[in-house]
């Protein structure tokens, strides 16, 4: 019976050690906090699952990711420059292989620079702008969405990731980078300039060349600026206005 408490000891101890175990998240001095043992269970779990979603909901030729795990769902190309990143954690927390994540990555820069780019409003793209969402048998525009800057920026942002992240000298790593240096250097970022009102710099969408009301949006800028592809002017910053609610 002695026994038995001595073991019983043990246990309740090495639970209570486990309980209060915590993890120091560091981020170059910026954040520091403490995480359970608990807590850093439940974010790589997060972690993982969203992998899984992007591993599970790619094009299997085309890479590219769809807008969401439903069957009838289009290829969204926010998500798939969400996804670009998400391969690269993978690889990172052993999740995956670079091999695969690299093919994957090649699969959908390649799909990108030989998919249509016309101002014909059944193609994937204009002016090196994609539409939002691509039908998954065609590669090309779905319903009657529209050409998206600002989705062609979350894209161009996954895109310039590859670039970076893919540094090895060999076939698949090598074509990353040129192929993401051909979708960039393509935008025509002139062609989403607003007229000079004074109010918008960028719209947020366009939906083709009988409808000259282009929806504005000013974040659109931010996300031209970011691409690092086209340099604008100071005075350009400023045309850049914050819509704010009324009242």
């Amino acid at each position: 019976m002695r026994v038995h408490y001595i073991f019983l000891f043990l246990v309740l101890a090495l639970t209570a050690c486990n309980r209060f175990h915590q993890t120091v998240f560091r981020s170059d001095g910026k954040v520091n906090y403490p995480l359970t043992s608990d807590e850093e269970s439940m974010l790589d779990s997060i972690q993982h699952k969203t992998l899984l979603f992007f591993l599970n909901e790619h094009h299997p030729e085309w890479g590219i990711v769809k807008d969401r795990a439903a069957d009838w769902a289009p290829a969204s190309i926010a998500s798939t420059g969400f996804g670009i990143p998400s391969f690269a954690v993978g690889v990172e927390r052993n999740w995956m292989t670079r091999e695969q994540a690299a093919l994957i990555t090649l699969n959908i820069l390649d799909f990108l620079t030989g998919s249509v780019q016309s101002a014909d409003t059944s193609a994937s793209g204009y002016k090196g702008f994609y539409y939002h969402f691509l039908r998954l048998n065609t590669g090309t525009r779905a319903w009657r969405c529209e050409l998206s800057s600002v989705d062609t920026g979350l894209l161009m942002m996954g895109i310039i990731f590859a670039r970076n992240y893919y540094s090895l000298d060999n076939d698949v790593e090598n074509r990353i980078r040129s192929q993401a240096a051909i979708i960039l250097e393509r935008i025509d970022w002139n062609f989403m300039v607003m007229p000079d009102t004074g109010k918008y710099a960028i719209p947020f969408q366009w939906h083709g060349p009988l409808i000259t009301d282009f929806t504005t949006w000013d974040g659109a800028g931010i996300m031209r600026r970011c691409s690092f592809i086209y340099l604008q002017p100071a005075a350009e910053w400023r045309t850049l206005k914050r819509a704010t609610a009324p009242g």
